[in-house]
C-alpha cells in the first residue's frame, strides 16, 4: 500500500496544539490507574482515526497494556462499513478509534465487535444516570454493530483486525467509533438525516465520555483474557440489548435482498434468521428492520 507519509507527518503536528494537548491530558485524568499509560493521541483534523491507527499500530501498542486511543475533532475521510463514508464534521460528534491487543482466534472477530457494542450500551446507560436523564428510548444494539435509540441511529462501530496469519490469530483489534453527541443532524448528509439521532449529552463532555468508553472496552478485553467464561455472559447481555430479535428483517447478500425473522444470536455473535427454507446463520451484512407485517407468513 502506498502511503503519503508527508500527510501523516503534518497530522502529527496537531498534537502540539494547546487544545489537543489539554484534551489528551483530560482523557488520561479520567482513566483508572491501570490505564494511565495508555497511548492517547488527539488531532484537530485527520483523514480517519482508524486509518491512522492501522498505520501506526506498532507504535501505538508500545505500552505494556497494548491499549491506545486516537480521537479527532474532525475527520475528512471517515469510514463506515462496506466502504461507505462516515460524516465527521468538526465538533459535531465523537470520532475515535480504540486499539487493543487481543491475540485471539480469527473466528472470534465477530464476537469482538459484539463485545464492543455491549460496552457502548453499558456506558451510555451509565452516562444518562450520571446526568439524571431518562431517555424516551434506551440505547439498543442493531446487529451487528450499530447503537440505536428508538428509530434513530446514534452510534456506529467499525471493527478491523491486524492478523498474524502464521498463527491464524487476530493480534490487534482496531475499533472505530462514531458517536452522535450534541449533533446537529441538519449538518449531516441528506441521505442519513432521516435515521440519524443524537444522545442527550453535551459535546463539552467529550473527553470524559471518550475516557469512559475506552475504559469499558479495555476492561472487557482484559476480562476476556483472564476468564474465557465471560464470553457467554457478554453474548447473553448482547441478546438482551438487541433491538432486532423477534423482528422481521431484510438483508442483502451478493446483490440480492432476502427476508426473514431474526430469532436469536449464537455464542459467536452470528445472527440466526428464520426463512422459508429454514434457519440460516448470518456472519456479516447490512440488516434492515421491517414493519411487523410478515410474521405470520414466516411461521
Amino acid at each position: 500500500m502506498c502511503v503519503n507519509m508527508n500527510k501523516f507527518n503534518e497530522q502529527k503536528l496537531y498534537n502540539n496544539t494547546e487544545a489537543t494537548i489539554n484534551s489528551a491530558k483530560k482523557i488520561r485524568s479520567f482513566l483508572p490507574e491501570e490505564e494511565k499509560n495508555t497511548e492517547i493521541r488527539v488531532f484537530e483534523t485527520i483523514d480517519s482515526t482508524s486509518t491512522y491507527s492501522k498505520l501506526y499500530i506498532d507504535e501505538l501498542m508500545k505500552a505494556e497494556n497494548e491499549h491506545s486511543i486516537v480521537i479527532a475533532y474532525e475527520q475528512t475521510a471517515g469510514r463506515g462499513r462496506q466502504g461507505k463514508t462516515f460524516s465527521s464534521e468538526k465538533n459535531n460528534g465523537i470520532y475515535m478509534t480504540l486499539s487493543l491487543g487481543v491475540h485471539r482466534k480469527m473466528e472470534d472477530f465477530l464476537f469482538i465487535t459484539s463485545a464492543c457494542a455491549v460496552a457502548l450500551v453499558r456506558v451510555l446507560k451509565r452516562l444518562y444516570l450520571e446526568a439524571g436523564i431518562i431517555p424516551q428510548e434506551s440505547p439498543k444494539i442493531k446487529w451487528v454493530n450499530d447503537i440505536w435509540q428508538g428509530d434513530k441511529k446514534v452510534c456506529g462501530i467499525l471493527t478491523e483486525a491486524v492478523n498474524d496469519y502464521s498463527k491464524a490469530t487476530i493480534e490487534y483489534a482496531i475499533i472505530g467509533i462514531g458517536l452522535n453527541i450534541g449533533t446537529d443532524t441538519d449538518r449531516l448528509p441528506e441521505e442519513v438525516r432521516g435515521i440519524a439521532g443524537s444522545i442527550g449529552l453535551s459535546i463539552s463532555d467529550r473527553d470524559y465520555i471518550v475516557a469512559k468508553l475506552a475504559q469499558e472496552v479495555f476492561s472487557i478485553a482484559e476480562a476476556l483474557k483472564a476468564d474465557k467464561n465471560i464470553a457467554e455472559e457478554l453474548i447473553k447481555e448482547y441478546r438482551e440489548e438487541s433491538m432486532i430479535i423477534g423482528r422481521d428483517i431484510n438483508w442483502t447478500s451478493s446483490g440480492t435482498m432476502y427476508e426473514g425473522v431474526a430469532v436469536d444470536i449464537n455464542n459467536e455473535g452470528n445472527l440466526l434468521v428464520k426463512t422459508d427454507e429454514g434457519i440460516i446463520k448470518l456472519n456479516s451484512g447490512l440488516v434492515s428492520v421491517r414493519p411487523k407485517k410478515c410474521r405470520e407468513e414466516m411461521k
